[in-house]
This record gives C-alpha cells, structure tokens and sequence, in this order.
C-alpha cells in the first residue's frame, strides 16, 4: 500500500501550540535563520526573518484597551519602531478573540489609500490584564515607495466583470452561487497594483479557484485550485472493523441515523453519495439503520467518518475553545462513498467528503483518523488566517493541517500515533 511518508517538525508543531493561529502569518523557509535582537528604546525582544519584525516580545508592561483603537495607539506610541506613518488610515480591525486563558488577540490588516495589502496582516495579543505581551505578523513598508500615490478603487475593471474574466480563465462545466471579488493592492513585478482576487467555486469539476485579476487591465495574474485534498479511518465497526461507540439520533420511524446532536448546537452528519460523483448531489442521503448497531462493509466508511468528525470537534474545543470548524458553531456535514474507487478526500464547500479507496492504494479515505483531522483543519485554516494558498503561505497551509491531523491523533488514538499520515488506509 502507497501511502504519505510525512515526517512532522517538533520545532513547528509546539510555536503553532502557543496560541491558537499566532503564528499564522509567519510563512517563512525553515532554511531562512532568524535574527534575535533587543531593541531598548522600544523594550522589545525582536525575532526577524526577512520581513519587518515577525515577532517581538513586549519585555515592558504596555497597558491599552485590546481593541482595534489600543492597537492603533501601540503603532503610534512606537512609531520609529514600526514606522508606519498613519496608524488611523493604515491598519483596520480583521478580527478580536478572546481565549479560554482570558488573552485577546486582534488581527489587524495593513491598508494604502484604504485598499488591503494582500498578505499583510498582524495580530497584537493581550493578557488578561490588557498588557500587551507579544505581536506578530507581516508588514511591508516598501508600498510607500512600489505604490502609485495617486492608487485608489476607481479602476477600469469592477467586481462583476473581474468575475466573469476569472470564469472564463477556469473554463468549468458548472459553478455553484459562491462567487465573491474582493479588491487589494498586490506586489507584481516589484509594483503593488490593484486586483481584484475572486473566489470561485465549481462543480464540475470540483474546484475552489482562487484567481487574481489586475483591477486596471482585465489580465489575469494568477489562478489556483485550493480545493485542500490528500491521497489516500451507537456501536459500529469502522474500516478496521474495530467496535466503535458513536451517537445517533433515534426518530419517529423507528431508524437510527448518524445525527449527533450532543455538543451544544454543533451536529454532526454524515451522508452517503452511493458512490456518486455528481457534485450537485452533495451532501446525499443521510445515512441510517434499522438498529443501533452498524456493521457490514457499506456502513465502515460512515462509521469512522462520523466517529472521528466528532474527535475532531472536541478536540478544538477542548484545547483551543473553538465552536466548530469556523469557531460560530457550524454544522459538521461529511459524505462517504463518493465516485467509485475514489482515492481521496477533500474539504470543499463547508463539509468533508471522502472516496472508498480502490482497495489497492488505499482503503475508505475516513478511515484514518489524521487524514480526517488534516482535512478539517483546512476549514479551520480557512476561517482564521485566510492564507493565501500558493508559496510559501500556501505550504504553511498544508504544515498546519498535518501538524494537527497528527496532534489530534495523539489524543484520542496515541496507540496510532507517529509522523505518517494515512498510513491506516
């Protein structure tokens, strides 16, 4: 059996453990070496790659209110230190998070002429005494020199046609509804230039298409699928045929379907395609028995599937105080036997989906519960950092999920534990 040989770095995996997603910007080589350096005017601890300050630790008490205002007033007061030149205009509020510590962490994006910089984001943390104790992220002074002063949202291209001119770079059969173009300033060239950057959903085929669209001239700069996939785990027996405990709903007609509705508004589905591959069947039928026991080959794919979504969930709200997949509660959906000797899973369109293996390279994709975990932790990566998926923010991506496929699977299978992920399957 073929499966992913993916060793792990300890160094990476315990900086992602320091605070949920704080490291999230920090897409740097692991050749490149850091530069530790103390700078006394400012009281700050500075560890630096190539970029302006990746992360400072505050070695002074700053007390401010940990909001978009108290960071903007931390920029002003250490302005020779950041240089930005107009905290007010350039920085604007991403997001605030408060965690089970009591620390608050507000993710704020760099701004020219009131366009984003794509890519250019930092998150201020706060204790619970709003001292600030630690900063991180990406900023890029070089936009006051690469930028058109003159640069501003009034551009030959609109939303709706840089939309069109992407679809038409894609080329698919069919599309859903989720097509969405949002303008940036983005580094082309050595120039920052205004695109719009469309998100695009399909169908046929399957695809989450990310394509940017120079906001002056309709050229299309780049296009990537980030459809996030990886080739190859009350009583059911999964696809080791091991008994699992699992929680159903019992309904009216006297059938035990995989419905579990016990984390506090969070349910959990799971669907059967029937080995369809019709993406507008998505989610399919969902699935169900005559008893409260699910065993037979047709039922292990949903078993694991629906068993280990679960540990999933758990284990980001017991480690990291995370409501579901986008931390708002959402419903976890996943659909086994999708196509025929389908070797793959993937997250796409807010739920999991998963092939049966071809019973040569790999068994049913669920049955491996990093493979689930990695796969889930994409929408994680999707609803936080919003990582731009191509380079080296693009492999971050893709660290994340597989640093976390494997710490999940530490927790509830340590017996499985090691650096492979899929080697179940």
């Amino acid at each position: 059996m073929k499966y992913y040989n993916k060793v792990l770095s300890f160094a990476l995996a315990s900086s992602l453990m320091m605070t949920p997603m704080s490291f999230a910007n920090e897409a740097t080589e692991t050749k490149e070496a850091t530069e530790v350096t103390v700078d006394t005017a400012a009281g700050f601890t500075v560890f630096n790659t190539e970029e302006t300050a990746n992360f400072i630790k505050i070695n002074d008490s700053i007390v401010k209110e940990p909001t978009i205002e108290g960071v903007r007033e931390f920029f002003n007061e250490n302005q020779a230190f950041f240089q930005i030149q107009n905290p007010e205009l350039e920085l604007s509020e991403i997001s605030t998070f408060t965690d089970m510590q009591g620390n608050t962490h507000v993710k704020v994006q760099q701004q020219f002429n009131e366009l984003p910089v794509l890519g250019k984001e930092y998150i201020v943390h706060f204790n619970k005494d709003n001292e600030i104790y630690a900063a991180n992220g990406h900023l890029d002074l070089s936009v006051y020199d690469k930028a058109d002063k003159g640069i501003s949202r009034d551009t030959k291209i609109d939303g709706d046609l840089a939309i069109s001119i992407a679809r038409k770079e894609i080329m698919a059969d069919s599309y859903t509804d989720n097509q969405e173009a949002t303008m940036y300033l983005y580094e082309n060239d050595e120039n920052y230039l205004p695109i719009y950057e469309v998100e695009i959903a399909t169908v046929a085929p399957l695809g989450e298409w990310n394509v940017k669209v120079d906001a002056q001239t309709g050229e299309v700069l780049s296009a990537s699928n980030k459809l996030e996939t990886i080739q190859y785990e009350g009583h059911g027996a999964g696809v080791d045929h091991k008994l699992k405990t699992l929680n159903l709903d019992k309904r009216d007609d006297g059938k035990y379907y995989l419905y579990d509705d016990t984390r506090n508004g969070v349910v959990v589905k799971t669907f059967d395609m029937k080995h369809n591959n019709d993406e507008y069947a998505l989610p399919g039928e969902l699935i169900w028995d005559e008893d409260s026991v699910l065993y037979g080959d047709d039922k292990r794919a949903a078993v694991d599937a629906h068993k280990y979504a679960g540990f999933v969930i758990d284990y980001y709200k017991d480690n990291f105080g995370r409501n579901s997949i986008n931390n708002e509660g959402m419903d976890i959906v996943s659909s086994v036997h999708f196509d025929k000797n389908y070797v793959n899973a993937f997250w796409w369109n807010d739920q999991m989906t998963y092939g049966d293996g071809d019973g040569v390279e790999a068994l049913a994709l669920s049955g491996a519960l990093d493979i689930v975990g990695h796969e889930m932790t994409h929408g994680v990566t999707e609803y936080t950092a919003n990582l731009v998926y191509e380079n080296q923010p693009g492999a971050l991506n893709e660290s994340m999920s597989d640093v976390f496929g494997t710490f999940i699977e530490m927790e509830y299978q340590p017996e499985k534990a090691d650096y492979l992920c899929g080697e179940a399957v």
